[in-house]
């Protein structure tokens, strides 16, 4: 069942989580899908017909080491890992610009696996620069916060609970990249949301226009990367693979 904290309208926080609980994951890492560890939030897009998985670039790293061989995301119900074939980031700007990664999913191989078809965000028609959101607009996020006792070891399971939250945009104090969300506090901590996907509404219809890169759920507050700067990432690989 998703978290939907006071503040927020019930049956709004249903439609969302009905919607991105198709898309929005929570990291994992390990040698089999039966034996898992980690925290983090991670989601999926679609560009033309390429298919991404995005998250916080911190999420993925141990004391500076990379543990992107080592990241498994399944499918709901049966237990088939997606598989990836490209890992993507972002050197060519300052350290905080630079926190996202990008997974390439290996269409081909999915397919031969019997992975037909995979929920996703498509950029082309859900995606909004954040830049055009004006301060106290109002916003969502949805990701997986890591619960006080976040594994059943003789089970071997992980407990997944999504968290909804509203709250309203502001500048943020990282740099011109960079969006804050505001909320109340949160009884949560926030630890594990890094990686989640920010929302706005137009026309009743949600945009993609950020993704978590710090905040504390006792404050109620979130920095958010633009979600532009995470596209052209996109774009530029996409028109590589074009080419090759």
């Amino acid at each position: 069942m998703p978290r939907i904290e006071a503040g927020m309208n019930f049956m709004d926080g249903k439609k969302y989580f009905d919607e991105y609980s198709r898309f929005v994951r929570r990291i994992s890492f390990g040698n089999c899908p039966d034996y898992l560890w980690g925290e983090g939030t991670a989601f999926f897009v679609s560009y033309g017909s390429d298919f991404f998985l995005v998250t916080a670039r911190h999420n993925i790293l141990k004391d500076s080491i990379s543990l992107a061989e080592h990241l498994l995301v399944t499918l709901p119900g049966p237990k088939k890992v997606i598989p990836f074939d490209m890992y993507l980031t972002n050197y060519d700007s300052s350290e905080d610009v630079q926190d996202f990664a990008i997974f390439r999913v290996d269409v081909g191989k999915a397919l031969s696996m019997g992975i037909e078809g995979m929920d996703s965000l498509e950029i082309e028609s859900k995606y909004l620069s954040s830049s055009l959101i004006a301060d106290g607009e109002k916003l969502w996020f949805a990701g997986y916060p890591t619960p006080e006792l976040p594994y059943d070891w003789d089970e071997r399971k992980i407990f997944n609970h999504m968290l909804i939250k509203d709250g309203y945009k502001s500048k943020s104090d990282i740099g011109e990249f960079f969006g804050q969300f505001n909320s109340t506090s949160s009884e949560l901590e926030w630890s594990g949301v890094s990686g989640s996907p920010v929302f706005a509404e137009r026309e009743d219809k949600y945009y993609w226009i950020g993704m978590v890169v710090r905040g504390s759920g006792a404050m109620g507050i979130l920095h958010f990367l633009n979600a532009e700067i995470i596209v052209r990432a996109i774009e530029s690989s996409v028109r590589c693979f074009e080419k090759s």
